[in-house]
């Protein structure tokens, strides 16, 4: 999404995306299946109605990843929007 206070996106952007990427899990921003997940302290605007979380993974050899994952928060359930892999 670029910064957290844009317009939540569509849920089929994200879907879309999903099925364009290739060579890892978009929805990891990795190849492979981490022994650990964990979700971070969640944001929200508001006013944007969007939040978002640092999710943490854990992989063999003790290695951890990050990226920020966005949820739109007009939806109920709330729905995973996008994700940044930082890269």
């Amino acid at each position: 999404m670029g910064t957290a206070l844009q317009s939540p996106k569509s849920e089929d952007y994200l879907k879309d995306r999903a099925a364009h990427t290739e060579g890892y899990d978009l929805l990891l921003c990795a190849q492979n299946t981490p022994r650990e997940i964990t979700i971070g302290k969640v944001t929200t605007a508001q006013s944007a109605a969007v939040g978002w979380a640092t999710v943490t993974t854990l992989w063999d050899g003790g290695q951890r990843s990050s990226f920020t994952a966005y949820v739109g928060l007009e939806s109920r359930p709330i729905v995973l929007q996008d994700v940044d892999c930082g890269q």
